[in-house]
Formats: structure tokens, C-alpha cells, sequence
């Protein structure tokens, strides 16, 4: 089975999104999954500098050691959660198989319906 992970949608401008799924919806197969694993990106304030940027910092548990690293993208025309990126995948085509939110991050799971 044909199986994707995304971590990147935070470097793209919130107009891009629909666009990036739609356009794996359409390469994908038939019964293939794809994951969109990414940072929760709250809208910006208006009062907030444009180029503030927004910075998670994220701890990775892998079996052998603990990886702490940081994501950061400027503020402006990002705004990323589990529920737009549901809800753009819908409008693709895409079933929606999970979704989580765990701190900063959110995971959607998706896959290309085999009637397709």
C-alpha cells in the first residue's frame, strides 16, 4: 500500500494548502494514505508584527535517544490546525481515517478512496 508523511505545510502559505492536496490527491492511487503531520498555528494577532515569527520547540522520543529540536516560519499568512486541513482534504477528495492533536502538533490521516 502506497503510504505519504507531510511535514511541511507550516512553510507554505495558508492559500497554498488547498492546492498541495488536491494536487497529492490527485497523484496518489487509489486506496493510498496520506499523512499530514504538522505544527498548530494559531491566526495572528492583528496588533502582532507580520514578521514575528512562530517558533514551536519539539521533543523527540525515539528508542535509543531524545531529540530536541525547533520549527519556526515567519506569522504572517499561516494559519495551520487539524480541522482546516480536514476539512481542504474533504473538499479534495480525500476520506478522512484520524486525526490527533498532541501539544503543538496535529496529525491528519487520510487516504484516496479506492472508487475514486
Amino acid at each position: 500500500m502506497q503510504r505519504l508523511h507531510s511535514f511541511q505545510m507550516m512553510y507554505m502559505n495558508s492559500e497554498v494548502h488547498s492546492r498541495v492536496l488536491s494536487e497529492t490527491y490527485r497523484v496518489l492511487k487509489p486506496g493510498a494514505e496520506f499523512t499530514v503531520w504538522d505544527l498548530t498555528i494559531p491566526e495572528r494577532p492583528p496588533d502582532e508584527d507580520p514578521d514575528t515569527l512562530y517558533v514551536v520547540i519539539l521533543t523527540c522520543l525515539l528508542p535509543d535517544e531524545t531529540v530536541r529540536t525547533a520549527y519556526g516560519v515567519r506569522w504572517r499568512d499561516r494559519v495551520l490546525n487539524p480541522e482546516r486541513i480536514a476539512g481542504l482534504a474533504e473538499e479534495a477528495g480525500f476520506e478522512i481515517v484520524g486525526s490527533e492533536r498532541d501539544g503543538s502538533t496535529f496529525k491528519v490521516e487520510l487516504r484516496r478512496p479506492v472508487s475514486s
